[in-house]
C-alpha cells in the first residue's frame, strides 16, 4: 500500500517533533482508519528498520543524490561526506529524515552539512557608545558600557537575551542610552519602571536613564513590541518613524523600519498618534484594541480589523504572514536569518500565507514559499529570488 504523500509529510514533521495541533489529528485519524494504516505507521517511523534503510541507502547514495539533483532544479550542497554521527539519536533523526524526504519528495531537508546551513537569529544586543560607535566593540568595551549604563544581562538556556536596566538616580535629567540588534537579533529590556519592551532583528532603541517625570520617551527605529499595565500612572511616549505615540498602558507592537510605512498596533489599552508633536494641527488619531495606524505619505490611516496575530506573531517566535506581498516576507527573513536578498525581475505582486516556527532552518522557509510556486538560487548567504 503507498502511504498518500501528504501522510508521509506528517510523518516527517512527527519525527522531528513538529506538528502542529491539526496536523497531529490528521494523523492521528489516518492511523485509526485501519490496522493496516496503524501498522504502516509503526514501520516507517520503527528506528531498526530506519537504521537498515538508511545503510541500503548509503550503499548508492552517489545515484540518489544525483537523481534528486535531477529531479529537483535548486541549489543542493555537494554530496556530504559521511561521518558517524556523535549520538544515537542524531543518527536515528538523520535516518528518519532521509527516508521519508525521499519517499515524500522532501530534498530540501538533506541539506546535512551544518557548515553551509543558514541559521536563525538568536538572542543578542550591543550597547552604543555617546558617538553612535557600535560596530568593531570588543567585549571589554561593551562590558564598560553595560555597567556605565547600569544595567545587567541575562543570557537564559532558550537563548533569550535580557537587559535589565536599573533605575537611575545620579545621572542628568533626560539622561538615555541606547541599544543595537543587529541582524539575526534580538532581545528584551526591561525598562527601569519594569515595563518590557521585546526588541526585534536591526533595531535601535533609545531609553531614559531614569522614568520619574511626568513622562518618559522611548525612541525606536525598527520594531518593538511594548508591554505596560493597563492603570499606568504616568504617559509614556513613544517616537517612531515621524509618530508620537502616547499611551496609558497597553501592548502596542511598533513597527518603523527605515525605507518601509510605518505602523503601530493596538492589542489592548488605549493610545493616541500624532505626526508632529510640535503642531497642534498636525495629523492625530485616537485608537481602540484591535486597530493599527499606519503613517503613508504624510497622513495617517487607521485600520479597524488589523491583523493582532501577525503584528506580533515575531514576539511568540513565530514567522507569520497572511496574505502578504513576497517583498514584505523576504525583508523579515533576511533581517531574521541574516541574508541578502535580491530579484531575478521585479518582484510578482502575488500574496502569500506562511506560518512557522521562528527558529525553522531556513531552507523549510524557502520550501514553503516555493510550494506556492516561488523559485530561489542560493549562493552563500546571498538569495536571489528567480522571477519568471
Amino acid at each position: 500500500m503507498k502511504i498518500p504523500e501528504n501522510i508521509q509529510k506528517l510523518m516527517l514533521k512527527y519525527i522531528l517533533n513538529d506538528l502542529l495541533p491539526n496536523e497531529a489529528s490528521e494523523l492521528s485519524a489516518w492511523r485509526q482508519l485501519s490496522a493496516e494504516n496503524e501498522e504502516l505507521f509503526q514501520e516507517e517511523t520503527d528506528p531498526e528498520k530506519m537504521r537498515a534503510n538508511l545503510r541500503r541507502m548509503f550503499a548508492s547514495k552517489a545515484i540518489v543524490w544525483e537523481k534528486i539533483r535531477a529531479r529537483y532544479p535548486l541549489p543542493l550542497p555537494d554530496l556530504p561526506v559521511e561521518k558517524p554521527p556523535p549520538r544515537i539519536y542524531r543518527f536515528l533523526r538523520v535516518a528518519a529524515m532521509v527516508i521519508i524526504v525521499v519517499g515524500a519528495g522532501l530534498f530540501f531537508i538533506l541539506q546535512k552539512n551544518n557548515a553551509n546551513r543558514i541559521e536563525p537569529g538568536k538572542g543578542r544586543a550591543v550597547f552604543i557608545d555617546g558617538d553612535g560607535i557600535s560596530d568593531a566593540v570588543d567585549e571589554f568595551q561593551q562590558g564598560f558600557l553595560t555597567g556605565l549604563a547600569g544595567a545587567r544581562t541575562i543570557e537564559k538556556e532558550n537563548g533569550e537575551y535580557i537587559i535589565i536596566a536599573e533605575p537611575r538616580s545620579d545621572v542628568i535629567p533626560n539622561k538615555s542610552f541606547k541599544l543595537y540588534s543587529s541582524r539575526g537579533g534580538e532581545f528584551t529590556l526591561i525598562l527601569p519602571d519594569s515595563t518590557p519592551v521585546w526588541v526585534n532583528a536591526e533595531t535601535i532603541i533609545r531609553y531614559p536613564a531614569r522614568m520619574t517625570d511626568d513622562s518618559s520617551k522611548l525612541v525606536i527605529a525598527g520594531e518593538a513590541y511594548v508591554e505596560m499595565a493597563t492603570d499606568r500612572k504616568k504617559p509614556l511616549l513613544i517616537v517612531a518613524g515621524g509618530m508620537h505615540i502616547r499611551t496609558g498602558g497597553g501592548r502596542i507592537n511598533i513597527s518603523a523600519y527605515p525605507g518601509e510605512a510605518t505602523k503601530a498596533t493596538l492589542m489592548d489599552g488605549s493610545m493616541s498618534v500624532q505626526l508632529d508633536a510640535s503642531n497642534p494641527w498636525a495629523d492625530s488619531v485616537i485608537l481602540k484594541p484591535g486597530e493599527e495606524v499606519q503613517a503613508i505619505d504624510g497622513k495617517l490611516f487607521v485600520f479597524q480589523h488589523a491583523d493582532t496575530v501577525q503584528a506580533a506573531a515575531w514576539k511568540h517566535g513565530r514567522t507569520y504572514f497572511k496574505q502578504a506581498r513576497l517583498e514584505t516576507i523576504m525583508q523579515a527573513i533576511s533581517r531574521w536569518y541574516r541574508v541578502d536578498v535580491q530579484y531575478s525581475k521585479n518582484p510578482p505582486n502575488a500574496a502569500f500565507d506562511l506560518d512557522l516556527q521562528r527558529q525553522a532552518p531556513i531552507s523549510i522557509v524557502l520550501y514553503k514559499l516555493q510550494q506556492h510556486g516561488v523559485r530561489f538560487a542560493t549562493k552563500g548567504r546571498t538569495i536571489t529570488v528567480v522571477v519568471p
